[in-house]
């Protein structure tokens, strides 16, 4: 308890041991938001398929937990409500309907260059994705956003070339200079034909 904050957290971050949080990035993102309000930021997904015509009644949006989910305490208080389906359906889906069920408001954050801030990709897959052997022709990576929030699905080692990267010190004409939170930087090792983890 001694180190626990005086004041009670406003905010709550959800991910898996594969999620890797850049907190400077987060801290920008949420100061746009105000903590009092029911809120929920991470990656929307829409898995609309030929069951969507079939079954249009049927919600087939998600929040990815895999890029990381963060909650206002108020929304905890609302969907702590939410008893659950009829039917069993995985938590990305039920959070999704219990923030519209519980009047809840769902944000996909993305920066000023329209690129998501959470990502349930590690950057060397939204940058360079495989290359498939029949493919007609040649796949185009994405870019990553300069002020990306979380990446997902990351082993151990890519967890620390994100670390590496976030500490690196620059030396030069102006003395030293360190680098935070610098995901372009990242993304440029990561895009690097050298590049190997």
């Amino acid at each position: 308890m001694e180190f626990s904050s005086k004041v009670p957290s406003q905010w709550t971050f959800i991910g898996d041991d594969q999620t890797y949080l850049i907190v400077p990035n987060l801290r920008n993102v949420l100061t746009g938001f105000d903590s009092d309000k029911p809120v929920v930021l991470g990656k929307v997904r829409d898995t609309s398929n030929l069951f969507s015509w079939l079954f249009p009644l049927s919600n087939f949006k998600k929040i990815s937990v895999r890029g990381g989910v963060v909650l206002s305490n108020s929304a905890i208080d609302r969907l702590s409500a939410c008893k659950g389906f009829f039917f069993a359906r995985a938590s990305d889906y039920a959070l999704y309907d219990c923030s519209e069920e519980y009047d809840v408001q769902i944000v996909d954050p993305f920066d000023e260059d329209a690129l998501r801030l959470f990502n349930d990709l590690p950057p060397k897959q939204i940058i360079a994705p495989d290359s498939k052997l029949f493919r007609s022709r040649p796949t185009i990576g994405e870019k990553c956003s300069d002020h990306a929030v979380s990446f997902g699905q990351l082993s151990e080692k890519d967890m620390r070339v994100l670390e590496y990267g976030m500490s690196l010190k620059v030396f030069g004409r102006g003395g030293l200079c360190c680098l935070v939170a610098t995901v372009p930087l990242i993304c440029l090792i990561a895009r690097s034909p050298d590049f190997r983890i």
